[in-house]
């Protein structure tokens, strides 16, 4: 447990299974099937899908022999996120009703949330956006039930983005706000940040800048702080178009040119750099555009401190 919470998952994956052998045959069947979770967690993370497959299903298997619903109700939850990340949604639902099933039938308030958010992803995915906030306001309620603050703020947030996707906008406003209050209550950076590139990036959407700038200013530093790196490029992105509405064209290219080009940037990040990019190009004449270009492209994260 301690080298999965390094992120050392290939020694921790290791060590799970030189520590299988050794537990003697119809013995303490429990610790068993937690070392197979484990041991399927390290898999699914690792890429190694069918193995993760199979360690889930051992589990699975030992806790009904237990008839352990708790147990049962893991199992299927380790089912379902395997499926959803291999993009395998009907299954995951499946996986995710039958675990939620089964914490509903003990009363487990904590998994039931955990369930309901996992099945609103799905939804979300799906876009159908009325179920998937239905599912988040039941989650809502129970965190808020069981004094769960972190599921409270996490909840908050998610049903802004749903909100926010369906044009409610003041709605969105107003839960990414709350989300925002909570995780500062909490005193928890990283929530603090992804509220914060949340309603940074509502409030420029409703063309809010001081707000947005405000937001997205305070979420770049903390995510600096914090070596929350992919979260910190995505902000660049909006300090990008609030630089280039302010009438500063070249440093939005600039930015966007340095999000284009850093490592490790996923898809939907990069994609919108280029769009902010091909936005503020034609402002400037080209001479001026390849310099931007050019020094974004050689530019550091930390060089964008007073970028904003």
């Amino acid at each position: 447990q301690v080298l999965f919470s390094q992120g050392d998952f290939a020694q921790a994956k290791t060590r799970c299974e030189e520590a299988l052998p050794l537990l003697p045959p119809n013995t303490n069947p429990a610790l068993r099937a937690l070392l197979l979770n484990t041991l399927g967690d390290l898999h699914r993370i690792l890429g190694d899908f069918e193995a993760a497959r199979t360690a889930y299903e051992t589990m699975r298997t030992l806790h009904t022999d237990l008839d352990d619903t708790w147990g049962l109700a893991r199992a299927f939850n380790s089912l379902g996120i395997l499926a959803g990340t291999q993009g395998d949604y009907p299954t995951a639902e499946t996986h995710f009703r039958q675990s939620l099933g089964h914490f509903r039938a003990i009363g487990d308030r904590s998994g039931t949330a955990r369930i309901l958010h996992n099945l609103s992803i799905l939804a979300y995915l799906k876009q159908d956006y009325p179920q998937t906030r239905i599912l988040r306001e039941e989650c809502l309620a129970i965190c808020k039930e069981i004094g769960f603050q972190w599921g409270i703020t996490s909840t908050l947030k998610h049903l802004g983005d749903v909100e926010k996707a369906m044009g409610e906008f003041p709605a969105a406003r107003q839960h990414y706000e709350q989300s925002l209050s909570s995780a500062r209550q909490m005193g928890d950076p990283k929530s603090i940040v992804y509220a914060l590139d949340s309603l940074g990036n509502l409030a420029l959407r409703q063309h809010d800048l001081p707000l947005a700038r405000a937001c997205l200013s305070e979420a770049f530093q903390t995510a600096l702080d914090i070596g929350l790196t992919p979260v910190a490029v995505d902000t660049l992105c909006g300090l990008a178009e609030i630089l280039g509405e302010a009438g500063d064209p070249a440093r939005a290219v600039e930015l966007a040119a340095f999000v284009i080009a850093a490592p490790g940037v996923d898809e939907q990040t990069r994609a919108r750099g280029e769009q902010v990019q091909a936005l503020y190009l034609p402002r400037l004449d080209p001479e001026e555009a390849e310099a931007a270009r050019q020094k974004g492209r050689k530019s550091q994260l930390q060089d964008f401190v007073s970028a904003h």
